[in-house]
């Protein structure tokens, strides 16, 4: 059994999307820019052409990413897990990332099962009255809890739809927010609750440009979140239908599969 400390979460809001247009307009001048570059130095294909090209390659990479950082991009994405992933504790993972910065990021892993304790179990531990009634119950019990991530697992946070929204509410995009109080566990036991929501224990975390470098080693692919594939997909059938949103069969991959 694991004892549960649920913190609260200062409000924030993040526009991401909307900077998407800038960011690829940044992207597209720097690779303009080292096009031009690359004509104007080395006109006939050569040996340097080549380490020139690569080395150019890397460097939009790199910068493309730390714009995204920047801004906050990856906030409201998914992170999915490739062959190459090295850390067993994130093998075939799919990870709701919740806020991302130029200061590291903080996930959700949104496809594995908490095996140690169940709803009513932490409604205990807490303190939370519950109803007996039989349609409660089986309601409860029917509630799943997840393994967040490896960090802090006896931290609580509930990720959901955004129709419920209270002071301490993380905002992550017009349609999900993360709450991690107990009023919301309790306006769930009481069926009051957010339309959608996914209970965690624990979470990921990355330190500065620790998630982009990882990016970079082809340990994740990334791509947008919606409300389906978060709340209302079975947890084997996430990454698969992740990855097929992409065009890509999971099957087809190996452990050098590339970035998207």
């Amino acid at each position: 059994m694991c004892t549960i400390l649920f913190f609260s979460c200062k409000i924030k809001s993040y526009k991401a999307q909307n900077e998407r247009k800038d960011t690829f307009q940044k992207t597209r001048i720097l690779i303009g820019f080292y096009l031009v570059n690359f004509i104007a130095i080395f006109p006939v294909p050569t040996i340097i052409t080549i380490i020139y090209i690569s080395e150019c390659l890397i460097f939009i990479k790199v910068s493309w990413i730390e714009i995204l950082a920047k801004q906050g991009f990856l906030s409201g994405q998914l992170l999915l897990a490739m062959p190459g992933m090295t850390d067993t504790r994130f093998e075939s993972a799919v990870i709701y990332i919740c806020t991302h910065t130029e200061e590291g990021a903080m996930g959700l892993v949104i496809n594995k099962l908490c095996d140690n304790i169940d709803f009513p179990d932490l409604l205990n531990q807490l303190n939370i009255d519950y109803s007996d009634e039989t349609n409660t119950s089986f309601h409860l019990d029917s509630i799943t809890l997840h393994e967040g991530g490896p960090v802090e697992s006896g931290r609580g946070f509930i990720l959901h739809s955004a129709d419920y929204v209270q002071e301490t509410t993380l905002i992550i995009s017009e349609t999900i927010a993360m709450t991690a109080t107990i009023d919301i566990l309790t306006a769930i036991a009481g069926n009051e609750g957010p339309q959608d929501y996914l209970i965690a224990l624990g979470f990921s975390g990355w330190g500065r440009g620790q998630l982009e470098n990882e990016i970079l080693r082809n340990s994740w692919l990334t791509i947008e979140a919606d409300e389906e594939l978060v709340f209302r997909t079975d947890l084997d059938l996430k990454l698969p239908r992740a990855l097929a949103k992409l065009g890509v069969d999971i099957r087809m991959l190996s452990s050098q599969f590339g970035n998207a």
